[in-house]
């Protein structure tokens, strides 16, 4: 096996462990409000789910710009550098969720608004999830620069062994709350915030036990560096326009799938697990590519540059291959763990070819957002996800709106297919190590 191999697995392996840890708390959380009386728990879980995907997921570029910056850093040798950038990445984080805890109740009328037409309900326990799970916000967005900060260091263990412990954490408490004391999606969202503060507190403590020499090297004067922080936030700006149309995108599926009744949302709510579940393995491998990409591009090698983006859509395409096979041969069975409800397994099979689909095109696009963010071209993110929004999205909706809910899949999936094919045209320059 190359270093090359060898590196690329030695990340991989730990991120796929983690991401997938991720949408196992959403299947616990669907799993719980499935088996629970009333068929519009899970339609509630999935609208706070939405919304605060839609909150916390925009800022994503506190991880993914930290990762991509830390890792070019990490590859030149500058420890100072390293240091520096979590620091801004970890104020820009709190200011974010400061702004966001003042601003919580126009953020709750407005996603409310948004929603639209939907089960009355549903929209009820929603909110009392959102009450709650929004005073994990500081939490949250600090988990994201610290995970993105370790994995620029190339270290994945550490970001596995996180999600680990807040999952597990998470589902204790949730299945404590929801089961024993009843509380329903309160129950739900108090089990997060639990387990992110808790998260946050085991990363300080990583942070003097592991990394006490890079921190310090923090320098208020390098923190404070014009010229770097410009480029910080020109980075992150570009990742943050590509990251909240993303959401957007992702949020209006969930959202308009209300319009078709509480079936159909519950039904689809299921197939989005499923497609996250997959989504968070390929991501593994592309997170892993990320932190390889900015390292070999900091120390300009091009030689193990183009090997690791081979070795990422070989290993990311066949990861997907093995999820569609999953989900065609084992669908309705694996529904069924989710949901007692017959109604909503038969509902969920009738449109599970979408997520089949899913699992063989969205691979493309996921390695792709590795690799780019890894190497520093995070305008090529934000010019393709606008074209594929404006140009193939939109247009796809309108066009097939009167399919139903197979014209709602069908838009997605162009969608999908319109990033990979037009991030697979900007970034084959990388293959050639320019």
């Amino acid at each position: 096996m190359s270093s090359v191999k060898r590196s690329l697995f030695n990340l991989s392996l730990p991120n796929i462990m983690a991401n997938i840890a991720t949408p196992l708390l959403g299947v616990v959380d669907t799993y719980l409000m499935g088996h629970a009386e009333g068929m519009y728990l899970i339609g509630a879980v999935a609208i706070g789910g939405m919304i605060f995907n839609c909150l916390y997921w925009s800022f994503g570029f506190l991880r993914m710009g930290t990762s991509g910056m830390t890792a070019q850093a990490f590859g030149a040798s500058n420890d100072k550098e390293c240091a520096a950038i979590l620091g801004r990445a970890l104020l820009c984080a709190l200011s974010i969720a400061l702004v966001i805890l003042l601003l919580q109740i126009p953020i709750k009328e407005l996603s409310f608004t948004m929603i639209g037409n939907s089960s009355p309900d549903a929209i009820k326990h929603a909110a009392y999830y959102f009450d709650i799970r929004i005073w994990a916000a500081p939490a949250t967005l600090c988990l994201y620069a610290f995970n993105g900060w370790f994995l620029g260091m190339q270290n994945s263990w550490w970001p596995m062994a996180l999600a680990i412990f807040s999952n597990l954490l998470n589902m204790i408490c949730s299945f404590y709350f929801v089961r024993w004391l009843d509380m329903g999606t309160e129950g739900v969202a108090l089990g997060t915030v639990i387990a992110q503060y808790a998260s946050v507190l085991a990363v300080f403590i990583i942070l003097f036990c592991r990394y006490k020499k890079v921190m310090s090297k923090v320098s208020l004067k390098t923190l404070k560096n014009l010229e770097l922080l410009k480029n910080f936030f020109a980075v992150n700006r570009d990742i943050f326009i590509r990251t909240l149309l993303l959401i957007g995108v992702v949020s209006f599926f969930t959202a308009y799938s209300a319009q078709f009744g509480e079936e159909v949302l519950s039904a689809n709510s299921l197939l989005v697990q499923l497609a996250a579940m997959m989504a968070f393995a390929v991501d593994g491998i592309a997170n892993g590519a990320e932190s390889l990409v900015g390292k070999f591009v900091g120390a300009g090698d091009k030689s193990s540059l183009k090997e690791v983006i081979i070795l990422s859509f070989i290993w990311g395409m066949g990861c997907g291959v093995i999820f569609a096979g999953c989900y065609y041969f084992l669908g309705e069975e694996i529904l069924s763990l989710f949901t007692d409800k017959n109604i909503i397994v038969d509902k969920g099979m009738e449109f599970m070819l979408w997520t089949v689909l899913a699992c063989l095109i969205n691979p493309l696009c996921f390695i792709w957002d590795g690799i780019f963010i890894g190497a520093g071209k995070s305008q090529g993110m934000r010019n393709t996800m606008l074209f594929s929004v404006l140009l193939i999205y939109i247009p796809a909706f309108f066009l097939f709106k009167q399919l139903g809910n197979h014209g709602h899949w069908l838009a997605m999936s162009l969608f999908m297919i319109s990033r990979g094919v037009s991030m697979s045209f900007l970034g084959k320059d990388l293959l050639k190590g320019n």
